[in-house]
């Protein structure tokens, strides 16, 4: 039996980016996405937050005689209710004509009982749900970013003051319901009956904004209007119309759709294999930040090579886990075609692997990473080397050239070790492991602790010697913005949903694309 130092302790051995390598291409993409998130999938929810913001400010001004401080429980609760009002409205959709889609609502996995028990009395009270909203939280963001809510309330408690657009959504909003309708269900408690949601749900199902004219006019020109003139704001939206532009183009000709994973997929194999004469700023960024999540991804299969061959031992040198993955090579179907011959490749020189690399290594298909992350260690570090050997070759040219930046991070230095291709293997992934892989996990995960965070050290050493902390590591992949980009115009009629995550442009779509000029 093998005991470790933190075992028992397992809640706090959790961690994403153990590396330290993902924060970059994670930033790269949030500079030309704006202020939409991982998390924030559904664009209704930015005008009904504005909304729902401004009747609570009103209604605790008026409860207290004009004078109040923002009672966060007392907003939590109203969230809590106006989530599951666009739970209910979202599944109900289907009854005036929309798709009774319910992906991405917030609350979805808390109300199951409560949704249940709705449809089958036909009404459910709400007063007291028991539960906290969480659209602020995941929608605060991006509601910000597109002019909606702003931070600068220095004069007041309450944690962001709502802005002169933010104002004009909640006069269309406001205009549309009944003062005894659900607006009052939602910020008072009491029955919310089936009845009210046919009359209403409308507008607040995460598939009703097209129908509700003025609302969408609105979010749409959040989207692509600066709601100010400032610098900042003004790059945040020209490099916003920029991707908008650049995605648009990339589904004009496409009859079943792309999802936001294909789309980048397709577009980096077009930018290494000069298939863009002189690609716009936008492009090089999004095919950067493919290449960047693709040797991430490949420093973290050799995290996880290391860690689970470190774990079998209890204890080792890099030399002697080199050694065990050399005794225990087998070559999977995975690297077929990809390097020479069914011999162990850790005595081979660098460049007899680079030179049988095909050049449309990994880029034709996805990326087979769930099988690579279930390969045994050896043959997966082996992956994650040719995915990284790859990765240099096909984009020599683009980096020598200056249009992708040396930004002198993790990859610049792996891409410096695979200069040497005199050296074997085995050298080879000596140098990569202890600068790319040991060094920057130690690091990341000491700094981390260092400043309170949860512990996420899978290894400490001790002198040469490396000790596991008994935790392994599952090689992530970076989760992209685009997708939910693609969901906010896809609520806002200019993408269509095709199924499978995929999206097609919609008419509307087109005449946007046409309006929007040539890239940056």
């Amino acid at each position: 039996m093998q005991i470790f130092w933190n075992n028992g302790e397992r809640e706090t051995t959790k961690g994403l980016d153990i590396l330290g390598v993902r924060q970059l291409d994670q930033r790269l993409e949030q500079q030309w996405v704006s202020g939409i998130t991982t998390i924030s999938i559904r664009a209704r929810y930015l005008t009904l937050l504005a909304w729902l913001l401004t009747e609570f400010y009103r209604s605790q001004l008026q409860k207290f005689g004009g004078v109040a401080a923002f009672d966060e429980n007392a907003f939590q609760t109203v969230s809590a209710r106006m989530e599951f009002v666009i739970l209910a409205a979202s599944h109900m959709g289907k009854e005036w004509g929309e798709s009774g889609d319910a992906s991405g609502v917030a609350g979805k996995d808390l109300f199951d009982e409560e949704i249940g028990q709705l449809f089958k009395e036909q009404l459910l009270s709400v007063t007291d749900l028991k539960k906290r909203g969480r659209s602020y939280g995941i929608y605060a963001m991006p509601c910000r970013a597109f002019g909606l809510l702003s931070s600068d309330y220095s004069d007041s408690s309450a944690p962001v003051k709502i802005t002169p657009r933010g104002k004009r959504v909640h006069e269309v909003i406001s205009k549309a319901l009944s003062p005894a309708g659900l607006a009052k269900i939602i910020l008072e408690g009491g029955d919310l009956t089936i009845e009210l949601l046919r009359l209403e749900g409308r507008h607040f199902s995460v598939n009703g904004l097209t129908a509700c004219h003025e609302e969408l006019v609105l979010l749409r020109e959040a989207f692509l209007a600066p709601y100010q003139d400032h610098a900042e704001v003004n790059r945040s939206y020209r490099n916003l119309s920029s991707t908008v532009r650049w995605f648009l183009s990339g589904l004009e000709q496409e009859q079943r759709g792309l999802s936001s994973e294909e789309l980048i997929r397709k577009h980096f194999l077009n930018i290494v294999t000069d298939s863009i004469a002189s690609p716009a700023d936008v492009e090089l960024v999004w095919a950067e930040y493919e290449l960047r999540r693709r040797c991430h991804f490949s420093l973290e299969l050799l995290l996880s090579s290391l860690t689970s061959t470190l774990t079998d031992l209890t204890e080792a040198t890099v030399e002697q886990i080199l050694s065990v993955w050399e005794v225990h090579w087998n070559k999977p179907p995975i690297l077929e075609g990809l390097m020479p011959a069914d011999d162990c490749p850790f005595d081979k020189l660098l460049e007899t692997i680079i030179s049988s690399i095909p050049e449309d290594a990994f880029l034709t298909g996805d990326l087979n990473r769930r099988v690579a992350k279930d390969l045994s260690p050896a043959p997966r570090a082996i992956y994650a080397l040719l995915l990284l050997l790859a990765c240099q070759k096909q984009t020599n040219r683009l980096r020598t050239s200056g249009r992708l930046e040396n930004r002198k991070h993790y990859m610049e230095r792996a891409f410096v070790i695979l200069e040497k291709r005199d050296l074997t293997v085995r050298d080879i992934l000596r140098e990569i492991l202890i600068a790319t892989v040991i060094e920057p996990h130690l690091k990341t995960s000491l700094r981390k602790l260092g400043q309170g965070q949860k512990c996420s050290l899978r290894f400490f050493p001790e002198g040469r010697i490396l000790r596991p902390t008994g935790t392994l590591v599952a090689a992530g992949y970076s989760g992209d913005r685009l997708g939910n980009v693609l969901n906010f115009f896809a609520d806002v009629g200019y993408l269509e949903r095709a199924g499978n995550g995929r999206f097609l442009l919609t008419g509307d779509g087109r005449i946007l694309l046409s309006s929007l000029g040539v890239a940056q």
